[in-house]
């Protein structure tokens, strides 16, 4: 396998799955900022998005996922929802509303996935720490 998390396999390899940072512990911003691009996604098994929010006085903090086969063109994570027979697709985002460790489990099957962080709200001190936790078997 290539490049992996951010360019290599050189972080906590375990048998089975990589754990590294992409976003070390920092100031949440009213404006998307991204974490570190994800390579060689569609070459794993499973990914899991650890996601360490500290809310103090923030609305909520959206997560928006987003894919690429090229790191050009990106596809925003969209969601579906059926109501009388209509599916409605629209662009999705991950709304966190409360202090809290969070596990999301995210689709592998773009060669690169971004994960990009925005809060809502008094930003004063709200703090996110992201980690992935990929399968390599």
């Amino acid at each position: 396998m290539g490049g992996g998390i951010g360019g290599g396999y050189h972080i906590f390899m375990h048998q089975d799955y990589i754990h590294k940072s992409i976003r070390a512990a920092s100031v949440v911003t009213s404006g998307y900022v991204a974490a570190t691009v994800i390579e060689d996604a569609h070459l794993l098994n499973q990914l899991v998005l650890l996601a360490q929010w500290t809310k103090v006085a923030a609305t909520s903090l959206f997560l928006k996922v987003e894919y690429s086969n090229d790191k050009v063109t990106w596809y925003q994570e969209s969601f579906s929802s059926v109501s009388g027979g209509v599916d409605t697709i629209t662009l999705g985002y991950h709304v966190l509303d409360a202090t809290g460790n969070y596990a999301i489990p995210i689709a592998t099957k773009y060669k690169f996935i971004r994960i990009s962080a925005q809060g809502n709200g008094n930003l004063t001190n709200t703090v996110l720490a992201l980690e992935a936790i990929v399968g390599v078997s």
